[in-house]
């Protein structure tokens, strides 16, 4: 499937605290935007920040070091902070590169406008919880977590001036209009415990911001920037079942014409809940389902059965209208029978879409801890660029399982092949223009994949 651009609402959020404390912010989007080292050169030149700021994902951790150091060469005296998921949960390795000055861990709204007031006051970081910096010996200091924020409605709309908001665009499974598209965050925290997903970042105590709030920022996006399609990021948009009924009525009652999609569970399911959503605007859910094996899923700690799997897909079909089905290849304990029967299992089930990943290590998740206590994976030397979740350019970073790296890209491609080349799935598909306009784009991404001849 041909992959989406979303705003990077992580920044959108830090820029718009800074702004309102004010502070002059600018937002670079390097995913839209793909300016080369001298572009980015002369960017920096037309600026002149005091501070660079990165959110930094495993995957890209790397070029995050490559552009501190280019700035470093241009300027010394720019402070290089990095934020997000990689700084966040390893820090003190990440604090190690010499062109990093500061951390700002987790959830950093309010604890980054502490860190530039204080460098703006030419102040000491001592007090400044959530931060980590080398002090004037160069030794690492970390002062520990900043509280998180209790009400999210609190926190300001992300600073959607900044950005180029008609650039970005969603993915194939989820492209349901022909207006400018944006996503949207609700809610923080998973009280989940998932094995492979990180859950640390904002905590196990889900988090919500008011109905009013959320439709609020709907509105906006809606009317300032023709925002007609969007998608909820939350982990599971729909944890807190009355809330979502609640946004849902308050989207009716505005009569805003979106369209939109959202992360849900299978064991949320019900023919109420999906009546709901679809009457709001929802077209398309994304439901992780991981294994067609109830063992598997236990040991992944999913807390779901095939059988509300099973549910959750014919409602959603019947009453929504697309489903996406996630599932994972590689986990441990799995076999290259479990995989393919997993691979079955997701033609069985019959979605509209499904992506195939294979297991991957991401830092703050279990299956990461465990593969760092086996002594897999090497903090300090590890090749973060190779940590790719899903259509990898590299061979699986370690192996997860009894599965080798070679039967896990074969079996990966197979399972693309199996559920997308279907006779029945392809005649569907070319009956409507637009869902083979759709079948079209995402075939080039899957091909590419398949004919990718891996080292």
């Amino acid at each position: 499937m041909s992959f989406g651009i979303s705003p990077p609402l992580g920044a959108g959020y830090l820029a718009s605290c800074i702004q309102n404390k004010g502070h002059t912010v600018k937002i670079l989007d390097n995913s839209i935007n793909n300016l080369d080292e001298q572009q980015f050169e002369l960017y920096l030149r037309d600026f002149k920040p005091d501070i660079v700021g990165f959110t930094t994902y495993t995957f890209s951790i790397n070029v995050c070091f490559k552009m501190a150091a280019q700035i470093k060469t241009i300027n010394p005296d720019i402070k290089i902070v990095f934020g997000g998921p990689h700084a966040t949960y390893l820090s003190k390795e990440v604090m190690r590169d010499e062109n990093v000055d500061f951390i700002v861990k987790g959830e950093a709204e309010e604890s980054i406008v502490k860190l530039l007031d204080a460098f703006s006051n030419k102040e000491g970081y001592a007090d400044i919880k959530g931060i980590v910096y080398k002090d004037d010996f160069g030794q690492i200091i970390d002062n520990g977590n900043y509280p998180l924020i209790k009400n999210l409605d609190d926190i300001p709309l992300p600073a959607y001036n900044l950005l180029e908001m008609h650039k970005y665009y969603p993915s194939v499974n989820r492209k349901f209009s022909n207006g400018n598209f944006a996503s949207i965050i609700t809610s923080r925290g998973c009280p989940y415990k998932c094995t492979f997903c990180s859950h640390e970042m904002f905590g196990s105590k889900v988090r919500l911001r008011s109905p009013k709030n959320v439709v609020r920022e709907i509105g906006i996006l809606n009317k300032e920037y023709n925002v007609k399609e969007f998608i909820f990021l939350d982990d599971t948009f729909t944890t807190v079942q009355s809330r979502v009924f609640e946004i849902c009525d308050l989207i009716v009652e505005k009569n805003l014409g979106i369209v939109w999609s959202c992360n849900t569970r299978a064991d949320h399911a019900s023919k109420e809940l999906y009546l709901a959503l679809n009457k709001a605007g929802c077209k398309a859910l994304h439901i992780g389902v991981e294994s067609g094996s109830q063992e598997a899923l236990d040991l992944m700690k999913k807390n779901i059965t095939l059988d509300q799997i099973q549910n959750a897909i014919s409602l959603g079909k019947k009453y929504v209208g697309c489903v996406t089905c996630g599932f994972i290849l590689g986990m441990p304990g799995d076999t290259i029978e479990n995989a393919n029967h997993t691979i079955n299992y997701a033609i069985s089930l019959n979605p509209d879409y499904a992506t195939f990943t294979i297991a991957t290590p991401i830092p703050g998740s279990e299956l990461f801890k465990n593969a760092v206590k086996k002594g897999l994976i090497d903090t300090q030397n590890a090749e973060w660029d190779k940590f790719f979740v899903l259509f990898s350019p590299d061979f699986p970073v370690i192996e997860m399982s009894d599965i080798k790296r070679k039967d896990l890209i074969r079996l990966t491609k197979k399972a693309f092949i199996k559920f997308y080349f279907r006779p029945s799935y392809v005649f569907k598909k070319i009956l409507s223009f637009r869902q083979l306009q759709l079948y079209a784009r995402g075939l080039q991404t899957v091909l590419r994949y398949l004919f990718y001849k891996f080292d």
